[in-house]
């Protein structure tokens, strides 16, 4: 198993992969618990959180999870769904996981238009 990283080298993947679009000051310490960090990040309809901890902060050793939620509800819903990423230890492998499913989630499928048969003019 990979060595379980440092909150300062989540500090750093964040800067390293959303660079354009956050950098490590982004990362809050939330409810004033300096061993745990989240970090959020936005698209057009979904927003994303991603929850570092250190060893001994949560259970026994250094986590590392995500959630997706729609910014929007559906139609006809007064709700906003939403649903877990991929989560485990706080490692690189970790973090590469969560960010392909957050690939994942924004992937539309792309329709290849119909073509429709033209009918033959002779002059």
């Amino acid at each position: 198993m990979a060595d379980i990283a440092t909150l300062s080298d989540f500090r750093g993947w964040v800067e390293r992969d959303f660079g354009r679009f956050a950098s490590k000051d982004d990362v809050e310490i939330i409810d004033s618990n300096p061993t745990i960090l989240k970090f959020r990040v936005y698209t057009a309809i979904n927003a994303y959180m991603v929850t570092a901890s250190v060893p001994g902060s949560v259970g026994q050793t250094g986590y590392l999870g995500a959630q997706a939620s729609s910014r929007m509800p559906r139609a006809g819903e007064t709700w906003t769904r939403g649903r877990d990423l991929s989560d485990g230890p706080l490692t690189e492998a970790t973090w590469r996981e969560i960010l392909g499913d957050i690939v994942s989630f924004e992937m539309v499928k792309v329709h290849k238009p119909q073509m429709t048969p033209t009918a033959h003019i002779e002059a």
